[in-house]
């Protein structure tokens, strides 16, 4: 071979055995060689393993599809309740807004007549506990009873009496 050609065509030689020293072997040199095996117990289990994995797999599908079934109905019926809790809150809130609205109405037409204008404000200031309500309206509350028991005549009456504008 020429120099220029970097280990091409090099095979290693053989080793030379030394006098007096065994040949070693391994575990894969000494091992029978095994040209025919019996698996017809092999394939069986694999036959009866594919079978058993194709059961799951399908009974598990079949579960799958019961689970969707069951969830579409349900999520179904919620949204048929939720429309209809909605339409109840819309109709309550119609009613509501019309009655405000035309109490507020005949109010504004009588004017400062007919009523003191401490009972027209509380009248529009909700004095009930509403468990629902996050804010707290305990002050707001206490200063309009008070103003409505006693009402101030002017402005400095009402800085005397306690509360603050």
């Amino acid at each position: 071979a020429s120099g220029d050609d970097f280990m091409g065509g090099f095979e290693p030689a053989p080793p030379v055995p030394v006098k007096g020293e065994k040949k070693k072997t391994t575990m894969f040199s000494t091992a029978p060689m095994v040209d025919t095996c019996d698996t017809s117990i092999l394939d069986a289990w694999e036959e009866n393993h594919r079978k058993e994995l194709k059961e799951k797999r399908m009974a598990s599908e079949k579960k799958r599809a019961e689970a969707l079934k069951v969830g579409e109905a349900e999520g179904k019926k919620f949204f048929e309740e939720r429309q209809v809790t909605v339409e109840k809150a819309r109709k309550t809130n119609r009613t509501n807004e019309t009655h405000f609205t035309s109490e507020r109405d005949a109010a504004l037409k009588l004017g400062l007549s007919g009523k003191e204008s401490w009972e027209k404000v509380c009248s529009y200031v909700d004095l009930a506990t509403d468990p629902k309500r996050k804010a707290n309206v305990s002050r707001l509350k206490s200063i309009m009873i008070a103003v409505k028991s006693t009402p101030p005549s002017t402005i400095k009456n009402m800085i005397k009496g306690g509360a603050q504008m």
